[in-house]
């Protein structure tokens, strides 16, 4: 137990700073304004880490980096549009990607190209409304509550998380 918790830290600490390259940007104010993309299909640096990623109920990734939503894309590649980015990235290095967001000032995602997975990890701005009790971004939080189904069920039973 004590090793699968490092291995995720480290997995966090990679994170953590693909979230730091995001708020410099000026993509995010703080960690639960952002939506992560991991692609661990391209994490062939250390399997062992690579196995840790994966959707699993047991171990929310959302919970553990302390942001609205984590996707898994296990699919052979990125979208186009930051595929060849992120290989040309030197690891350790980010730089922004996509169309320019609403504002037309800010380019809706960072790519950070992780040396220890050996991959990029991508990081924007959640989609959605901000619930009011975890303060996640979800497309799931409905008025006239301002919750998302999590919390919503959590308030229904009486029980606090």
């Amino acid at each position: 137990l004590d090793r699968k918790w490092e291995q995720i830290f480290k997995i966090r600490d990679e994170i953590l700073k693909a979230l730091e390259a995001a708020r410099n940007n000026g993509n995010i104010g703080h960690s639960l304004d952002a939506q992560v993309w991991l692609y661990p299909e391209l994490y062939q640096k250390d399997p062992s880490l690579r196995a840790l990623l994966k959707p699993d109920d047991n171990l929310r990734w959302d919970d553990v980096l302390i942001v609205s939503r984590v996707t898994f894309n296990n699919g052979a590649q990125p979208p186009d549009d930051l595929w060849q980015d992120a290989l040309s990235l030197e690891e350790g290095a980010w730089a922004p990607i996509g169309p320019a967001d609403s504002s037309g000032v800010r380019n809706v995602a960072i790519r950070y190209a992780s040396p220890i997975l050996g991959g990029p990890i991508v990081v924007s701005k959640a989609n959605g409304q901000k619930c009011e009790r975890c303060w996640k971004y979800g497309e799931d939080v409905k008025e006239p509550s301002k919750v998302c189904s999590r919390c919503s069920k959590v308030l229904r039973s009486g029980v606090s998380s």
